[in-house]
């Protein structure tokens, strides 16, 4: 499982999410910032954004899952 702040802020494991989203063209890379707004839009209405990514900040300062 990947942290989500992490994947903004730095590379996760040995994979580099932001150079590969470079590599593609600028329609596609704007249809998946709309994707990845989506899919964590789903979530709003639980309330989980918020607990998803406090949970996430606490796991990238402490080191541990």
């Amino acid at each position: 499982q990947w942290n989500p702040v992490k994947i903004l802020f730095d590379n996760p494991h040995e994979a580099d999410l932001k150079a590969a989203i470079m590599k593609v063209p600028l329609s596609d890379r704007v249809y998946m910032v709309k994707e990845m707004l989506a899919y964590i839009g789903q979530f709003r209405g639980y309330q989980w954004v918020k607990p998803i990514m406090s949970a996430a900040a606490k796991r990238l300062f402490l080191g541990r899952y």
